[in-house]
């Protein structure tokens, strides 16, 4: 791992387009503690956005990390979060570290904003497995690139996007150094494996032990409800599609890790 999050972020800043492949768990919003207690643990999407209104809490502010110092602040490289790819929007943002602060759609990013929004995860680079593909359907994106087989990518542009992304996601890899790769979903693990297994990421400085150990959590755009705490486990009790269990994800993550990493 890097000594300082400054030389992290350097690295990563030779990658090329890297601020439109990639961004931080970063987001205006004040602590999950002070959540709760403006809109209370299972809002309407409605009141969080009146109390929080996207435009001032989700848009990647780039005085976050404008200066070294702000970078030091608000940034680490512990974790590193990664999704399958870009879902489908109408008006994609272009700017610099837009990724993941989606105003389109902003329930989602809400989800994703409170779930890590834990001292444990909140700075941490996240980015896609695969680049330069948009598409909101999770089964044409395991169809096209064989998520879960070792067949061959048939489709030659597919081929190419495949080979493409390995090819940024080991340079990502390579300058975060993360001690820990927490994936959304299954699908972005196993293509995570795949690409190790085709030989096409960098085994730089214990690349194969990252991927080989990464752990995956909960697709946040799929969890809905309140979660509660019964004996040690985490018990999902209503499915209607609101904030609520999004301000436990950080815990259950964090329970997850625990048996791992010495997290307390």
């Amino acid at each position: 791992m890097h000594n300082n999050i400054e030389e992290a972020y350097q690295a990563l800043l030779k990658i090329k387009n890297i601020s439109k492949y990639g961004s931080w768990t970063i987001w205006g919003v004040p602590s999950n503690d002070e959540i709760i207690s403006q809109v209370g643990l299972n809002p309407a999407i409605k009141k969080v956005k009146s109390a929080f209104p996207p435009t001032k809490t989700l848009v990647f502010n780039n005085e976050w990390i404008a200066t070294s110092r702000a970078r030091y602040l608000n940034l680490q490289n512990k974790y590193m979060f990664l999704g399958l790819n870009c879902a489908k929007r109408k008006n994609l943002a272009s700017t610099d570290w837009s990724m993941f602060h989606d105003i389109e759609l902003p329930l989602n990013t809400y989800k994703l904003a409170f779930s890590l929004n834990d001292t444990n995860f909140r700075g941490c680079y996240i980015t896609d497995v695969l680049k330069d593909t948009i598409e909101s359907s999770s089964t044409i994106i395991r169809n096209n690139y064989k998520v879960a087989s070792k067949k061959k990518i048939v489709n030659v542009e597919s081929n190419r996007i495949y080979k493409s992304s390995a090819g940024v996601l080991s340079k990502e890899l390579e300058a975060i150094k993360p001690e820990q790769l927490i994936c959304f979903g299954r699908p972005a693990k196993q293509l995570l494996v795949k690409m190790k297994q085709d030989g096409l990421l960098k085994n730089v400085e214990g690349v194969n032990h990252l991927i080989d150990n990464a752990l995956v959590t909960t697709h946040y755009s799929s969890v809905g409800g309140i979660l509660r705490e019964e004996k040690d486990v985490f018990i999902e009790h209503s499915k209607k599609t609101t904030l609520g269990a999004k301000f436990e994800v950080a815990r259950i993550i964090k329970k997850r890790l625990k048996n791992d990493l010495s997290i307390k």
